[in-house]
């Protein structure tokens, strides 16, 4: 995407509702009817700088650092009630996503935040990124995802798009166990 079509889904972004109005996804057990859900929960490291490195990772979008996802606007950390593009695809071919975060969390052994899907996003529902580090000493990224496909093509895509979903997903936790890692 062009920096003048960023700036301007950005834009369009900022002004509008979610188009996902139902229950928070962290601490679900089912989805919300015609909604399909994704959790993922993984080790990314182990011990208090480990956390304190996953932490940063996942507020300065890290884990999003897979092939084919960027983040507009980059390097720019997570903020409450910030909205952001979520891309997918190559630069010259990409799908905008756009989101706001609803929900962060930040404490002693807890990082994490929740966005929600905005009009023009592919996909509707919300996704949840938490880092925690456990009583065990073991740092666990969880992600968990309820979506539902928002338009023709999307329904289109069918089970492949939820595929892609869950590929996506797992490759967040790789990233951030590499961003962990590479600390060491």
């Amino acid at each position: 995407m062009s920096t003048r079509s960023v700036h301007a889904a950005l834009r369009g972004a900022a002004a509008a509702s979610s188009t996902y109005d139902g229950p928070e996804v962290l601490g679900i057990d089912a989805p919300p009817a015609g909604f399909a859900l994704h959790r993922t929960d993984l080790a990314v490291g182990s011990g208090a700088a480990d956390f304190e490195r996953a932490r940063l990772g996942l507020r300065t979008w890290a884990a999003h650092e897979v092939r084919g996802v960027g983040v507009q606007p980059p390097a720019t950390p997570v903020r409450l009630d910030a909205v952001y593009l979520v891309t997918l695809g190559a630069p010259f071919a990409s799908i905008a996503a756009p989101c706001r975060v609803t929900r962060l969390t930040d404490d002693a052994t807890h990082f994490g935040f929740s966005y929600r899907t905005l009009p023009g996003h592919p996909e509707l529902g919300e996704e949840a990124f938490d880092v925690r580090l456990g009583g065990d000493d073991v740092v666990r990224l969880c992600v968990v995802a309820v979506s539902r496909h928002a338009g023709g093509l999307v329904r289109l895509a069918g089970p492949v798009a939820g595929f892609v979903q869950r590929r996506v997903t797992i490759a967040y936790g790789q990233a951030l166990r590499d961003f962990v890692r590479a600390a060491r």
